[in-house]
Protein backbone atom coordinates (compact mmCIF):
# COMPACT_ATOMS: atom_id res chain seq x y z
CA UNK A 1 0.00 0.00 0.00
CA UNK A 2 1.36 3.63 -0.68
CA UNK A 3 -0.03 6.92 -0.08
CA UNK A 4 1.14 10.57 -2.59
CA UNK A 5 1.02 11.96 0.57
CA UNK A 6 4.18 11.45 2.68
CA UNK A 7 6.80 13.04 5.05
CA UNK A 8 9.56 15.96 3.79
CA UNK A 9 12.24 16.91 6.72
CA UNK A 10 14.03 20.00 5.37
CA UNK A 11 17.03 20.51 7.19
CA UNK A 12 18.59 24.34 7.41
CA UNK A 13 22.14 24.69 8.96
CA UNK A 14 23.92 27.15 9.32
CA UNK A 15 27.70 28.29 10.46
CA UNK A 16 30.74 25.95 9.07
CA UNK A 17 30.08 22.86 10.32
CA UNK A 18 27.56 21.11 7.70
CA UNK A 19 25.04 18.61 9.31
CA UNK A 20 25.64 19.52 12.69
CA UNK A 21 24.08 23.08 12.75
CA UNK A 22 21.09 24.20 13.58
CA UNK A 23 17.66 22.52 12.25
CA UNK A 24 15.14 25.73 11.50
CA UNK A 25 12.63 24.12 9.61
CA UNK A 26 10.42 20.99 9.13
CA UNK A 27 7.94 20.37 6.85
CA UNK A 28 5.92 16.99 7.43
CA UNK A 29 4.17 15.03 5.01
CA UNK A 30 4.08 18.23 2.58
CA UNK A 31 2.01 20.46 4.76
CA UNK A 32 3.00 20.54 8.31
CA UNK A 33 5.25 23.23 8.27
CA UNK A 34 6.51 22.43 12.40
CA UNK A 35 8.15 25.09 14.16
CA UNK A 36 10.91 24.76 16.16
CA UNK A 37 9.42 24.29 19.30
CA UNK A 38 7.98 20.99 17.72
CA UNK A 39 11.75 20.22 16.22
CA UNK A 40 13.07 20.86 20.11
CA UNK A 41 10.55 18.95 21.30
CA UNK A 42 10.78 15.50 19.38
CA UNK A 43 12.49 12.81 21.41
CA UNK A 44 14.39 9.91 20.86
CA UNK A 45 13.14 5.83 21.13
CA UNK A 46 14.93 2.78 21.54
CA UNK A 47 12.58 0.68 22.83
CA UNK A 48 9.11 -0.05 20.32
CA UNK A 49 5.83 -2.07 21.52
CA UNK A 50 2.65 -3.65 19.33
CA UNK A 51 0.26 -1.11 18.38
CA UNK A 52 -2.95 -3.20 19.54
CA UNK A 53 -3.69 -5.93 21.78
CA UNK A 54 -1.28 -6.55 24.09
CA UNK A 55 1.87 -4.82 24.10
CA UNK A 56 4.42 -7.21 23.76
CA UNK A 57 2.85 -9.97 22.39
CA UNK A 58 -0.48 -8.91 20.15
CA UNK A 59 -1.32 -12.38 20.08
CA UNK A 60 -2.69 -12.57 23.54
CA UNK A 61 -5.43 -11.01 25.15
CA UNK A 62 -4.97 -7.37 26.16
CA UNK A 63 -5.02 -6.24 29.54
CA UNK A 64 -9.00 -5.74 29.13
CA UNK A 65 -9.15 -9.26 28.18
CA UNK A 66 -9.82 -8.87 24.53
CA UNK A 67 -9.27 -11.39 21.94
CA UNK A 68 -5.14 -11.31 20.74
CA UNK A 69 -4.83 -10.06 17.29
CA UNK A 70 -3.81 -12.46 14.49
CA UNK A 71 -2.17 -11.11 11.29
CA UNK A 72 -4.70 -11.24 8.45
CA UNK A 73 -2.06 -10.34 5.59
CA UNK A 74 1.46 -9.84 5.94
CA UNK A 75 3.97 -8.42 3.72
CA UNK A 76 3.69 -9.75 0.12
CA UNK A 77 5.61 -9.62 -2.67
CA UNK A 78 4.49 -10.34 -6.81
CA UNK A 79 6.32 -12.29 -9.18
CA UNK A 80 8.46 -9.37 -9.50
CA UNK A 81 9.73 -9.25 -5.88
CA UNK A 82 7.99 -5.66 -5.24
CA UNK A 83 5.85 -5.33 -2.41
CA UNK A 84 2.63 -5.53 -3.55
CA UNK A 85 1.16 -5.62 0.52
CA UNK A 86 3.60 -3.64 2.71
CA UNK A 87 2.34 -4.01 6.61
CA UNK A 88 0.53 -6.28 8.63
CA UNK A 89 -3.44 -6.73 9.12
CA UNK A 90 -3.94 -7.34 12.09
CA UNK A 91 -7.46 -8.33 13.72
CA UNK A 92 -9.58 -9.92 16.64
CA UNK A 93 -12.67 -9.82 14.77
CA UNK A 94 -13.69 -7.15 16.67
CA UNK A 95 -14.21 -3.39 15.99
CA UNK A 96 -12.85 -0.50 18.17
CA UNK A 97 -9.81 -2.10 19.65
CA UNK A 98 -7.42 1.15 20.88
CA UNK A 99 -4.56 1.12 19.05
CA UNK A 100 -1.18 3.03 20.45
CA UNK A 101 1.84 4.50 19.48
CA UNK A 102 4.33 1.99 18.80
CA UNK A 103 7.28 3.90 20.39
CA UNK A 104 8.36 7.50 21.22
CA UNK A 105 7.90 9.94 17.87
CA UNK A 106 6.27 12.83 16.02
CA UNK A 107 2.75 12.83 14.79
CA UNK A 108 3.47 13.71 10.89
CA UNK A 109 0.05 12.69 9.63
CA UNK A 110 -3.11 12.29 11.32
CA UNK A 111 -6.58 12.46 8.81
CA UNK A 112 -8.07 10.51 5.64
CA UNK A 113 -5.69 10.07 3.01
CA UNK A 114 -6.88 12.20 -0.22
CA UNK A 115 -6.72 8.94 -2.16
CA UNK A 116 -9.13 7.54 0.56
CA UNK A 117 -7.01 4.02 0.46
CA UNK A 118 -5.94 3.96 4.31
CA UNK A 119 -9.16 6.09 5.26
CA UNK A 120 -8.99 7.30 8.88
CA UNK A 121 -4.55 6.93 9.41
CA UNK A 122 -1.98 7.99 11.50
CA UNK A 123 1.92 8.39 10.90
CA UNK A 124 4.32 8.86 13.00
CA UNK A 125 7.92 9.94 12.51
CA UNK A 126 10.80 8.64 15.26
CA UNK A 127 14.16 9.44 15.80
CA UNK A 128 16.07 6.50 16.46
CA UNK A 129 19.61 6.06 18.59
CA UNK A 130 21.50 4.86 15.93
CA UNK A 131 20.80 7.81 13.24
CA UNK A 132 18.03 6.46 11.15
CA UNK A 133 14.49 7.40 11.41
CA UNK A 134 11.51 5.15 11.40
CA UNK A 135 7.92 5.76 10.29
CA UNK A 136 5.04 4.08 11.34
CA UNK A 137 1.80 3.97 9.94
CA UNK A 138 -1.65 3.31 11.44
CA UNK A 139 -4.95 2.82 8.84
CA UNK A 140 -8.30 2.09 8.33
CA UNK A 141 -9.29 3.50 11.99
CA UNK A 142 -12.47 3.99 13.05
CA UNK A 143 -14.18 6.93 11.46
CA UNK A 144 -14.10 10.03 14.47
CA UNK A 145 -11.89 8.30 16.69
CA UNK A 146 -8.36 9.26 15.95
CA UNK A 147 -7.27 11.33 19.21
CA UNK A 148 -4.08 12.78 17.98
CA UNK A 149 -2.79 16.07 15.98
CA UNK A 150 -0.02 17.18 13.02
CA UNK A 151 3.07 18.06 15.09
CA UNK A 152 2.03 16.86 18.40
CA UNK A 153 4.87 14.61 20.61
CA UNK A 154 3.54 11.39 21.52
CA UNK A 155 5.42 9.01 23.71
CA UNK A 156 5.26 4.96 23.67
CA UNK A 157 2.16 3.52 24.58
CA UNK A 158 -0.37 6.78 23.78
CA UNK A 159 -3.67 6.24 22.09
CA UNK A 160 -4.32 6.91 18.63
CA UNK A 161 -7.26 5.53 17.61
CA UNK A 162 -9.31 2.60 17.27
CA UNK A 163 -9.99 -0.01 14.68
CA UNK A 164 -12.14 0.40 12.20
CA UNK A 165 -12.57 -0.43 8.33
CA UNK A 166 -12.42 3.23 6.75
CA UNK A 167 -10.72 3.45 3.42
CA UNK A 168 -10.20 0.12 1.08
CA UNK A 169 -10.96 -1.86 3.75
CA UNK A 170 -13.96 -5.16 3.69
CA UNK A 171 -13.42 -6.04 7.67
CA UNK A 172 -12.78 -4.22 11.13
CA UNK A 173 -8.44 -4.43 11.10
CA UNK A 174 -5.12 -2.42 11.91
CA UNK A 175 -3.08 -2.06 8.78
CA UNK A 176 0.11 -1.39 10.54
CA UNK A 177 3.16 -0.31 8.52
CA UNK A 178 6.98 0.32 9.60
CA UNK A 179 9.43 1.68 7.08
CA UNK A 180 12.89 2.77 7.72
CA UNK A 181 15.54 5.56 6.33
CA UNK A 182 19.14 7.53 6.76
CA UNK A 183 18.18 10.67 5.25
CA UNK A 184 14.99 12.36 7.05
CA UNK A 185 14.20 14.17 3.94
CA UNK A 186 12.98 11.08 2.46
CA UNK A 187 9.17 11.09 1.83
CA UNK A 188 7.82 8.49 4.20
CA UNK A 189 5.82 6.30 1.48
CA UNK A 190 9.51 5.83 0.06
CA UNK A 191 10.90 4.72 2.65
CA UNK A 192 12.17 1.20 2.84
CA UNK A 193 9.82 -0.94 4.33
CA UNK A 194 10.90 -3.68 6.89
CA UNK A 195 8.56 -6.53 8.50
CA UNK A 196 7.05 -4.74 11.11
CA UNK A 197 6.33 -7.99 13.08
CA UNK A 198 10.12 -8.70 13.57
CA UNK A 199 10.74 -4.77 13.97
CA UNK A 200 9.43 -4.21 16.59
CA UNK A 201 10.41 -7.96 18.30
CA UNK A 202 13.51 -6.43 18.39
CA UNK A 203 13.15 -3.85 20.12
CA UNK A 204 10.65 -4.71 22.59
CA UNK A 205 11.35 -3.19 26.15
CA UNK A 206 13.64 -5.02 28.11
CA UNK A 207 13.63 -5.70 31.77
CA UNK A 208 17.09 -4.53 32.85
CA UNK A 209 18.55 -6.67 36.05
CA UNK A 210 19.78 -3.41 37.57
CA UNK A 211 16.38 -1.80 37.65
CA UNK A 212 14.98 -4.11 40.32
CA UNK A 213 18.33 -2.42 42.53
CA UNK A 214 18.13 0.96 41.66
CA UNK A 215 14.34 1.80 40.20
CA UNK A 216 12.45 2.45 37.38
CA UNK A 217 14.50 5.64 35.85
CA UNK A 218 16.85 3.27 34.53
CA UNK A 219 14.42 1.27 32.51
CA UNK A 220 12.76 4.47 31.24
CA UNK A 221 16.35 6.01 30.19
CA UNK A 222 17.26 2.85 28.27
CA UNK A 223 13.70 3.32 26.73
CA UNK A 224 14.31 7.06 25.85
CA UNK A 225 17.50 5.29 24.13
CA UNK A 226 19.50 7.89 26.95
CA UNK A 227 21.74 5.09 27.79
CA UNK A 228 23.07 1.30 26.51
CA UNK A 229 22.59 -1.95 27.68
CA UNK A 230 26.42 -1.75 28.44
CA UNK A 231 26.15 1.41 30.68
CA UNK A 232 25.80 -0.04 34.60
CA UNK A 233 24.17 2.32 37.12
CA UNK A 234 26.67 2.43 39.72
CA UNK A 235 29.43 4.08 37.16
CA UNK A 236 31.31 7.44 37.54
CA UNK A 237 29.27 9.55 35.06
CA UNK A 238 31.87 10.28 32.33
CA UNK A 239 31.81 13.68 31.10
CA UNK A 240 31.30 11.77 27.51
CA UNK A 241 28.30 9.91 28.55
CA UNK A 242 26.42 12.92 30.16
CA UNK A 243 27.27 15.01 27.08
CA UNK A 244 25.33 12.24 25.16
CA UNK A 245 22.45 12.01 27.72
CA UNK A 246 22.19 15.92 28.04
CA UNK A 247 21.93 16.09 23.70
CA UNK A 248 19.34 13.62 23.81
CA UNK A 249 17.06 15.29 26.85
CA UNK A 250 17.42 18.90 26.30
CA UNK A 251 15.31 20.83 23.94
CA UNK A 252 17.52 22.38 21.43
CA UNK A 253 17.15 22.49 17.42
CA UNK A 254 20.59 20.82 16.37
CA UNK A 255 19.93 19.14 12.82
CA UNK A 256 22.33 16.21 14.13
CA UNK A 257 23.64 15.18 17.52
CA UNK A 258 27.52 14.19 16.70
CA UNK A 259 28.57 10.89 17.82
CA UNK A 260 32.38 11.74 18.58
CA UNK A 261 33.01 13.95 21.86
CA UNK A 262 34.98 17.15 20.61
CA UNK A 263 32.48 17.72 17.90
CA UNK A 264 29.16 16.61 20.38
CA UNK A 265 30.49 19.70 22.82
CA UNK A 266 30.79 22.25 20.36
CA UNK A 267 27.49 21.40 19.21
CA UNK A 268 26.23 21.40 22.38
CA UNK A 269 27.56 24.53 23.48
CA UNK A 270 26.34 26.03 19.72
CA UNK A 271 23.03 24.90 21.42
CA UNK A 272 23.31 26.95 24.60
CA UNK A 273 23.12 23.21 26.79
CA UNK A 274 26.54 23.42 27.83
CA UNK A 275 28.60 27.07 28.51
CA UNK A 276 31.30 28.24 26.29
CA UNK A 277 33.79 26.82 29.03
CA UNK A 278 32.89 23.14 29.71
CA UNK A 279 35.78 21.35 30.07
CA UNK A 280 37.45 19.15 27.02
CA UNK A 281 38.13 16.91 28.86
CA UNK A 282 35.93 14.00 27.62
CA UNK A 283 36.72 11.22 29.80
CA UNK A 284 36.79 12.76 33.02
CA UNK A 285 34.11 12.13 35.47
CA UNK A 286 31.44 14.69 35.96
CA UNK A 287 31.96 16.82 39.19
CA UNK A 288 29.14 17.69 41.35
CA UNK A 289 29.32 21.71 40.76
CA UNK A 290 29.58 20.73 36.77
CA UNK A 291 26.68 18.64 37.44
CA UNK A 292 24.75 21.12 39.06
CA UNK A 293 25.38 23.38 36.46
CA UNK A 294 23.88 21.72 33.92
CA UNK A 295 20.66 20.54 35.64
CA UNK A 296 20.54 24.56 35.67
CA UNK A 297 20.75 24.92 32.61
CA UNK A 298 18.19 21.90 31.45
CA UNK A 299 15.70 22.91 33.70
CA UNK A 300 15.82 26.00 31.62
CA UNK A 301 15.93 24.78 28.18
CA UNK A 302 13.37 22.33 29.03
CA UNK A 303 13.57 18.63 28.13
CA UNK A 304 12.48 16.71 25.00
CA UNK A 305 11.73 13.49 27.06
CA UNK A 306 8.80 11.02 27.77
CA UNK A 307 7.07 12.25 31.23
CA UNK A 308 8.40 9.75 33.74
CA UNK A 309 5.17 7.54 34.98
CA UNK A 310 4.52 5.07 37.58
CA UNK A 311 3.33 1.78 36.69
CA UNK A 312 -0.35 2.49 37.33
CA UNK A 313 -0.13 5.09 34.27
CA UNK A 314 2.13 3.92 31.97
CA UNK A 315 2.23 0.60 29.69
CA UNK A 316 6.31 1.13 29.76
CA UNK A 317 6.66 -0.15 32.90
CA UNK A 318 6.49 -3.85 34.84
CA UNK A 319 6.76 -3.55 38.35
CA UNK A 320 7.31 -0.42 40.53
CA UNK A 321 6.92 3.11 39.59
CA UNK A 322 6.08 6.05 41.53
CA UNK A 323 7.90 8.95 42.02
CA UNK A 324 11.78 8.29 41.53
CA UNK A 325 14.20 9.41 44.65
CA UNK A 326 15.87 12.45 44.84
CA UNK A 327 19.56 12.13 43.47
CA UNK A 328 22.16 11.27 46.18
CA UNK A 329 24.53 13.46 43.82
CA UNK A 330 22.09 16.66 44.27
CA UNK A 331 22.71 16.72 48.46
CA UNK A 332 26.04 14.67 49.05
CA UNK A 333 29.19 15.80 47.91
CA UNK A 334 29.98 12.96 46.03
CA UNK A 335 30.58 12.75 42.28
CA UNK A 336 27.15 11.67 40.10
CA UNK A 337 26.83 8.09 39.12
CA UNK A 338 24.92 6.82 35.85
CA UNK A 339 21.67 5.90 38.08
CA UNK A 340 22.24 9.78 39.40
CA UNK A 341 21.56 11.63 35.97
CA UNK A 342 18.72 8.88 34.93
CA UNK A 343 16.86 9.48 38.42
CA UNK A 344 17.51 13.06 38.00
CA UNK A 345 16.37 13.58 34.85
CA UNK A 346 12.92 11.87 35.74
CA UNK A 347 12.71 14.07 38.53
CA UNK A 348 12.91 17.09 36.16
CA UNK A 349 10.67 15.37 33.95
CA UNK A 350 7.87 14.50 36.29
CA UNK A 351 8.00 17.78 38.12
CA UNK A 352 7.53 19.36 34.74
CA UNK A 353 4.54 17.74 33.87
CA UNK A 354 2.99 18.22 37.44
CA UNK A 355 3.73 22.12 36.45
CA UNK A 356 1.90 21.41 33.53
CA UNK A 357 -1.16 20.00 34.82
CA UNK A 358 -1.24 22.92 37.09
CA UNK A 359 -1.15 25.84 34.79
CA UNK A 360 -4.11 23.77 32.71
CA UNK A 361 -6.12 23.39 36.09
CA UNK A 362 -5.36 26.89 37.03
CA UNK A 363 -6.30 28.41 33.41
CA UNK A 364 -9.65 26.68 33.42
Amino acid sequence: MGLFQGLVITLVTIGADPGHGVQTALTVAGVLAADQESVARWCWCASWIYPVGDPENFARPDADHAPGYRVNRALIANDRGTLVHEGLDLSNRRPGGDVRAAAHGLVALAGTSASAEFGEHVVLAHRMPDGTYAYSIYAHLAPGTICVKQGQPVEMGDALGRVGRSGNATSDHLHFEVRVARNPTLRWELARVVDPREFVAQRLPASRPDAETHGRPIEWAAYAGLITPEDRPDDPLLRATWWRILARSARHTLGRVPDNPGPLRRALIRAGVLPANASVRSRGTVGVKEWERDLERLEALGLRLPVYRSLDDSLLYRAGGGDPAEPAARHRDRRPTLNDACSALAEISLAGAKASVAREVEGH
